[in-house]
């Protein structure tokens, strides 16, 4: 092995963008095993370009990009398989940037080519050579592949060697090892897999996760530390991809923020003279940074402290980088370019949010949309959808789309016996423009699920076709009793809500459904040759259905948004019915109470804890009454959820006539609450009844051993709360909190209640608050968030806080 000394590096510029460009090619002369695009897409797609080498390289002057930028060039097959590339790649170079390949290396006029190249351009050059064992060994290239990269490396030009973590690559681990000392003097860098067909790209592996990094570490690779940290804790923060870094598509110009973001510009249009600067922010679409080894390490998102630059997942030894590549590569994008300020960045977020809108589809296209993919076994179709839904809608997923995110799991799953059985009969007839009367089912979305038609059907003879089921009279045996295979049986989990979906085309007829006693008909005939679709809503709600169409409108940040949803405080006050109702109805779980179902459901949406303040009784019923079968799974989620008490019932007065009982009535609320709830749910934060009590009473509450008092939260308004004196009363409304030594009580404001309206400047000045680490209290009352209005208006609220 030859080794070329690089010397000492010359001034280089700095790097004020990251960029990577897609090519358009899904031909690849490859068939690696863990290969999306062998594995999943058509392997054919060929580029046609129609623009010049001139329009290119106005697209990627420096005039238009602000400055000097690393451009990532990569294909969906083999970057090198288009014959003009090599003029593409020269083209880029010769506008000043630094140019990175990716390449299976076996294309060797290509590399001949590339290593006549001017001493400049191959100074700026970086070729990151895919290390495809399994192939490589399969059509004996390993010399091929070799040869290249010597040249590249004898040119002057800087180079890495990458191989896949793939399962099946482990057994040949020392011949691997061995193979690359010899030819480069260090193994391998090695990169962590994603699977593209599951929900949140996860690791492709068979093996545990612990296990799988044990296994690959021992490579010593920085890209596989930073790739498997970034995948495995999901780092988020202000990113500005879309300001200091993009994506382009070469084949049509457009520019993305990133893989998954908006379409903000093209590199084609004459009329814009710089790129946009549009950052994405805290919006990030996808679970985690999938291509963290190059945005993150060379400092997208500042808020990513990993000790890792983009040169160190490159090189090995300071032998694969020249001198000035390495230096290129080792600068952070944060230290070139301007960082937003705390309000900045909120603009921006807001901004973001505004782009997303615009990009929306109606839920009935979207739906169609994925359906479509489904039938066409399209396996990108559902994760390409997730992405969309993550960008549009955060964890405010519609509920008629929810079943997206459990697709690949609901898909593998088996349907128990015993659900309720629905009938669907092929009549035989069809409308009079029609051209046949066949009818197909596809399947049907059960609550958060998807089922097929193969899934659910429970006949042996009914007619398939892929995944679906049906009828049709050219299909059918010899033989065979036709009457009998036009009823197709249905064995449908119990649900809230069922959607059944049938095939429409011209070719369809009728169909009845029948379900317990009722029954529909249901006319499959569409004016399209290709496949449309007819839903059929089983025993569907109006008002709930009212409801989600409102919900839709708003808009939560997710969990992992700017905004630190610790800093938010929300209480529920007067609560009894949700103990009387898990009491009266045999619910299998506390959460299947709807208002507890709707509180664990905007927990998990936004990661904002819950406090419920009870009353002891109400008219017909008290806490003594309540069942305490809940009591374990009420602790098992006692991390976000607390109770504690309010007053004995809604008539409670603890300053005139009932003063002396606020003690009492305390102990014997909280005494029920452990027993039904937990310790472990119980708060010692209280809002009483009227923010009344007396100072002698709230002592005592204070100095109980079992269940002490620490906190009490003062009226919303002007109004005097409990036995504070003027001065008192004043400092609290002005947010001091106030201790009170006699007691031993603190007492803090309550900020905003759900049921009032208040001014952008109030919402303006509470937000601020929470970026500066003060809480923010906001309370409501359970009559009101039993209401569709009540959950509308907290959701306005928290949209408008987060």
């Amino acid at each position: 092995m030859k080794t070329i000394p690089f010397g000492k590096p010359n001034q280089v510029p700095k790097l004020k963008r990251f960029i990577d460009i897609y090519v358009p090619i899904e031909v690849c002369n490859f068939h690696c095993p863990y290969c999306y695009v062998h594995q999943h897409r058509e392997n054919g797609s060929v580029w046609k370009n129609n623009h010049s080498i001139e329009e290119i390289k106005n697209g990627f002057s420096k005039d238009f990009l602000g400055g000097t930028c690393l451009l990532n060039v990569c294909a969906g097959g083999e970057t090198l398989l288009y014959p003009y590339m090599i003029d593409i790649i020269e083209a880029m170079l010769s506008c000043g940037h630094y140019v990175s390949i990716i390449t299976n290396g076996s294309l060797s006029e290509r590399f001949l080519a590339l290593a006549n190249f001017p001493k400049e351009y191959r100074e700026r050059l970086f070729i990151k050579f895919s290390f495809h064992w399994t192939e490589l060994k399969r059509q004996n290239l390993f010399d091929v592949f070799w040869s290249n990269v010597h040249l590249m490396r004898n040119s002057g030009v800087s180079f890495s060697i990458e191989l896949a973590a793939y399962d099946g690559l482990m057994q040949d681990e020392n011949e691997i090892k061995k193979m690359c000392m010899n030819e480069v003097g260090a193994f391998p860098h090695v990169t962590a897999l994603r699977d593209e067909l599951t929900s949140g790209y996860k690791l492709m592996t068979n093996h545990p996760v612990d296990e799988y990094e044990k296994i690959w570490q021992s490579y010593d690779s920085d890209l596989f530390n930073i790739r498997f940290d970034v995948i495995k804790n999901k780092s988020k923060g202000f990113c500005y991809a879309g300001a200091w870094s993009y994506t382009i598509n070469l084949g049509n110009g457009e520019i993305r923020q990133c893989y998954q973001e908006n379409i903000i510009g093209n590199i084609f249009d004459h009329d814009c003279k710089f790129i946009p600067e549009m950052p994405v922010g805290n919006l990030c679409c996808s679970e985690y940074c999938y291509a963290c080894h190059a945005f993150l390490s060379l400092g997208v998102m500042p808020d990513y402290k990993g000790k890792y630059t983009y040169a160190d997942v490159r090189d090995r030894n300071f032998s694969w980088l020249t001198p000035n590549m390495r230096e290129f590569m080792s600068q952070k994008l944060y230290r070139n370019n301007r960082q937003f300020n705390v309000f900045q960045r909120l603009y921006a977020n807001i901004k973001q949010q505004n782009r997303n809108k615009k990009c929306i589809k109606s839920v009935e296209t979207l739906l169609k949309e994925t359906l479509v993919g489904i039938i066409d076994n399209n396996g990108y179709v559902i994760s390409e959808t997730e992405h969309y839904l993550n960008k549009l809608y955060r964890n405010n997923i519609p509920q008629i789309l929810k079943w997206i995110k459990n697709y690949n799991n609901d898909s593998k799953s088996k349907i128990i016996e015993n659900n309720r059985k629905f009938f669907i009969n092929a009549t035989g007839k069809c409308n009079v423009n029609a051209k046949g009367n066949e009818i197909w089912l596809l399947g049907c979305i059960v609550d958060d699920h998807f089922y097929s038609a193969k899934q659910i059907c429970i006949g042996e003879n009914n007619i398939q076709k892929e995944m679906l089921v049906g009828w049709r009279a050219y299909d059918l045996p010899q033989g065979c009793d036709s009457e009998q295979l036009k009823l197709i049986t249905l064995n449908i989990p119990k649900n809230k809500f069922c959607r059944l979906i049938f095939i429409q085309n011209r070719w369809q007829g009728i169909a009845t459904v029948k379900t317990g006693c009722k029954e529909k008909t249901i006319d499959c005939f569409g004016e399209c040759d290709g496949n449309n679709f007819v839903f059929v809503d089983i025993k569907r709600d109006k008002q709930i259905a009212k409801f989600e169409s409102t919900m839709r409108k708003l808009v939560l940040p997710s969990t992992s948004s700017y905004t630190k949803t610790e800093y938010i405080n929300f209480s529920i006050d007067d609560s009894i019915g949700i103990f009387k109702n898990i009491t009266e109805m045999n619910y299998e779980s506390p959460f299947d109470e709807p208002l507890l179902n709707y509180l664990k459901d905007l927990h998990f949406r936004t990661a904002i804890n819950i406090t419920l303040y009870c009353f002891y009784e109400d008219e017909y019923f008290n806490l003594a009454m309540c069942t305490r079968k809940f009591k374990k799974a009420f602790e098992e989620n006692s991390d976000w959820l607390k109770f504690g008490f309010h007053a004995r019932n809604v008539n409670s007065e603890y300053v005139s006539i009932h003063k002396e009982k606020l003690y009492a009535d305390y102990i014997l609320c909280m005494e029920n609450l452990e027993q039904i709830c937990g310790k472990k749910t119980l708060t010692g934060s209280l809002r009483l009844h009227g923010f009344k009590g007396t100072k002698n009473e709230i002592k005592k509450m204070v100095t109980n051993v079992q269940y002490p008092l620490k906190l009490l939260f003062c009226s919303d308004d002007k109004r005097n709360s409990y036995c504070l004196n003027n001065r008192e009363n004043i400092l609290v409304q002005n947010g001091e909190p106030v201790h009170d030594a006699e007691t031993g009580c603190k007492y803090v404001r309550t900020d905003i209640r759900v049921e009032k309206k208040y001014s952008f400047l109030k919402f303006l000045k509470y937000k601020r608050s929470i970026f500066t680490g003060r809480t923010v209290n906001i309370f409501t009352h359970e009559w009101f968030l039993n209401t569709d209005d009540g959950k509308v208006r907290l959701e306005s609220v928290l949209a408008k806080l987060l």
